[in-house]
């Protein structure tokens, strides 16, 4: 849901001074230096990936055990598994510091899709390559991967909507019937029996009304990986990707993350 926190959550950082090479280097010696080490190309990790190597000097390397194109028809990553869901409110969140996180993350996403856009737009080609393509590719259990819904968007676009909100039906004496939204939380409205079947007619005929949040939204998430990884190539970001790049321990010392070991025996630090 855009959360900033589960992208700290997600990189192994480690700084040196001596690394200025964007290509992958074999030597001798028993580390490869490398400036800030991201493990994982989710959503997280790839988000933390944008945003350090367009707001500062670093330089990103992000390892991922799958590859990337493969990832497009099967895979075990969570990101491209996710609703896309951005509704603090209709997840009925308790006051709480994660529900001010949520919301203040669906205040900040439009202007975050935004950034993410624009830069997977002008990728290059090396970029273009990752983007999303609505091509209906089989993935051999006959399922489609066609982004239902968004089959008009240009490649770079995320299906992000913001418009129509969420609706949250309620049965009889269900959790939701007898819920109340925390005030300082958003806009929400009841909606009775009729008012309800007005927004979605297909409701089940014992569904006694339903809380409306207009402010809640949503995200294509398959889109969105495939975005933010052509944004990321395109602004510089090293990729480590295969079996071999699997990151299997972390040198930690002191509270620090000085390194990074990968399933072939190279050292990253």
């Amino acid at each position: 849901r855009g959360q900033a926190a589960a992208a700290a959550a997600a990189a192994a950082a480690a700084s040196t001074s001596s690394s200025s090479s964007k290509s992958i280097r074999r030597p001798t010696r028993s580390s490869i230096p490398k400036d800030v080490l991201i493990i994982g190309s989710g959503l997280a990790g790839l988000s933390a990936a944008l945003h350090i190597v367009t707001t500062t000097t670093r330089h990103v390397t992000i390892l991922d055990r799958e590859d990337p194109q493969a990832q497009k028809i099967r895979t075990t990553a969570g990101s491209f598994a996710a609703a896309g869901m951005l509704a603090p409110q209709s997840e009925r969140l308790p006051i709480g510091p994660l529900l001010d996180l949520c919301l203040e993350s669906r205040e900040m996403y439009g202007a975050f899709v935004e950034n993410v856009e624009e830069w997977a737009r002008n990728c290059g080609t090396e970029g273009e390559r990752y983007l999303w393509k609505d091509d209906n590719t089989d993935d051999g259990e006959g399922t489609s991967n066609t982004s239902e819904g968004h089959n008009n968007l240009e490649p770079w676009e995320v299906g992000f909507t913001a418009a129509g909100g969420f609706l949250a039906p309620a049965f009889a004496g269900d959790a939701v019937a007898t819920w109340a939204p925390p005030s300082q939380s958003g806009t929400a409205r009841w909606l009775d029996a009729v008012q309800v079947r007005e927004l979605e007619p297909q409701l089940h005929k014992d569904v006694v009304g339903g809380w409306w949040f207009p402010e809640d939204a949503s995200v294509d998430a398959r889109r969105l990986t495939c975005s933010l990884r052509a944004a990321c190539v395109g602004a510089g970001v090293q990729f480590m990707c295969g079996e071999e790049c699997e990151a299997t321990s972390l040198d930690l010392s002191g509270g620090t993350c000085r390194g990074v070991r990968l399933a072939d025996g190279r050292n990253l630090a």
